[in-house]
């Protein structure tokens, strides 16, 4: 019997270094021992998932798949290359996070109903989306950068708020000084 209103979950860890077969780490990233996904900006993370699925189509689901997990596995991550492949790793990371998960989601399902695995996926929960160990540290320094760069920008545009006013109005002062010396020695020379 097949429980069709029960809510199952599969980890997947296939893109992540958490599931590499070595338990040593490695000063490379070594696709054959631990998995990764690039972005469409050419950086490197890694994704770990957590998906929950229905059956929806029990005879399908029993019959006509010897392993419908590994199916959904595979669709699932399938849709997570490809959709990590449209976006820059700096929206995945922060707000475009949630729109990812939706795309994968319907690129997964889609890819699951043409298959007919009789699989309803529910959501999906990525649990770890880092950039690989071996990178991390210059990771963060280029985030550190980064973040200082839009720091000395949002200063530079407050000192220019600042100060095009006072130099503004010290044109002014300037401008009128001189008008009023124009005006004086143009008195002087008629009189």
């Amino acid at each position: 019997r097949v429980k069709v209103k029960k809510v199952y979950e599969i980890e997947i860890t296939d893109l992540h270094s958490r599931g590499r077969r070595s338990p040593w780490p490695s000063p490379t990233i070594d696709p054959t021992e631990e998995g990764y996904v690039l972005t469409g900006d050419r950086n490197v993370v890694q994704v770990d998932m957590m998906a929950r699925y229905m059956v929806a189509d029990p005879v399908a689901f029993a019959l006509h798949f010897s392993e419908p997990e590994a199916a959904l596995k595979s669709a699932i991550m399938a849709a997570t290359v490809r959709t990590m492949g449209e976006v820059d790793v700096d929206s995945v990371l922060s707000e475009g996070r949630a729109a990812f998960i939706v795309k994968v989601v319907q690129r997964a399902q889609q890819r699951l109903d043409r298959s007919g695995t009789g699989i309803d996926l529910v959501s999906i929960e990525v649990t770890d989306l880092a950039p690989p160990e071996q990178v991390k540290e210059d990771f963060d320094q280029v985030q550190a950068a980064f973040i200082d760069m839009q720091t000395q920008v949002t200063d530079a545009k407050r000192a220019r708020e600042l100060e095009v006013p006072k130099t503004q109005a010290a044109k002014d002062q300037t401008l009128r000084e001189a008008q009023g010396y124009a005006a004086e020695l143009l008195a002087q020379a008629r009189g």
